[in-house]
């Protein structure tokens, strides 16, 4: 996700509202390029700025432990922070 985000960029909450759809969508196109042809998958991109408090993200779904997963990565700037979450769930 480093590469996605800009080092030098500040916070922004209109920018930083287009970088998340950004961010969703690349990740979203990575992982189709993956080939997993039985997951359903949903994105999910929050970039908070940093300002000497804490954040707090939790999602909630019906969840079937031996097929379905996830994946979270967290990437801070001097400015903000974003935490991606990809979500996949298996179909047949």
């Amino acid at each position: 996700m480093a590469d996605m985000v800009p080092m030098n960029r500040e916070y922004d909450s209109k920018s930083c509202a287009e970088l998340t759809k950004q961010i969703s969508e690349e990740i979203k196109s990575r992982m189709k390029l993956l080939g997993y042809r039985r997951y359903k998958l949903a994105v999910e991109v929050v970039v908070a700025q940093v300002m000497d408090q804490g954040i707090a993200v939790t999602s909630r779904s019906v969840w079937d432990n031996t097929q379905d997963s996830f994946a979270t990565a967290v990437h801070e700037t001097s400015h903000f922070i974003t935490v991606a979450t990809v979500f996949a769930t298996y179909f047949e």
